[in-house]
């Protein structure tokens, strides 16, 4: 529970933690919360810390629900909740990698909904979300795009670059360059191949295939 204490007496909104609340069960763990309204009320932790409950339910009792823009189940109101969430919200997944070292969401963004969607535009499909192009740098326009998981992966700050048949670039790039799956070639660096020796033995692997597709067509047509 060591970690779960350290939010007792940190803010959420409009609820402030007082202290948590021991469960039975061992698995949920809950807190007890005093919100600005005056009234206290024990909710599930995990949500508190993640900033999903904010209030008692006062807050949607005083703001009803805007219909400005109708797309707060959208893909795109997701991804710019989650964006907010990984830079200002120390008990958010991934913090560390964004808010805890200084990643932050331009002002314009972080206060509409809206103005990101009009920079953006529409999220072009389920594969796809937000990128920074420079990883050290902000979300703001200029340095933000949608982008697939392939693009991504090759964005990342710990890709590791390799030289391989005169040319550099990540496992992925090669596997891409090779015509080979990623899992194929990385099991050959893991194993120790020398780079030197890796596409000969993929042309090689290549053609011993095209062989036996070759002998499995001659028997199929005599």
């Amino acid at each position: 529970m060591g970690h779960q204490e350290k939010i007792v007496g940190a803010r959420f909104g409009r609820l402030v933690v007082l202290r948590v609340v021991p469960s039975a069960s061992g698995i949920r763990w809950r807190v007890e919360c005093r919100c600005d309204c005056g009234q206290s009320k024990i909710i599930d932790g995990k949500n508190v810390a993640r900033g999903l409950v904010r209030s008692c339910g006062c807050y949607k009792r005083d703001h009803p629900r805007s219909r400005t823009h109708g797309k707060s189940d959208s893909r795109e109101y997701k991804i710019w909740s989650g964006m907010k969430a990984r830079c200002y919200r120390p008990y958010a997944q991934f913090f560390e990698s964004y808010g805890g070292r200084g990643i932050t969401v331009c002002e314009r963004w972080r206060n509409s909904f809206e103005a990101f969607l009009e920079d953006m535009g529409p999220c072009p499909s389920a594969g796809h979300t937000i990128d920074r192009i420079d990883n050290d740098g902000h979300y703001e326009p200029g340095n933000c795009r949608w982008a697939d998981k392939l693009t991504q992966s090759r964005n990342r700050r710990n890709v590791k670059a390799y030289v391989i048949a005169g040319a550099e670039g990540s496992i992925l790039d090669h596997a891409t360059r090779f015509g080979v799956s990623y899992n194929r070639l990385h099991g050959m660096i893991s194993r120790g191949v020398r780079f030197d020796q890796i596409p000969d033995l993929l042309k090689k692997k290549r053609g011993r295939r095209t062989l036996a597709q070759l002998r499995a067509a001659q028997e199929n047509n005599p």
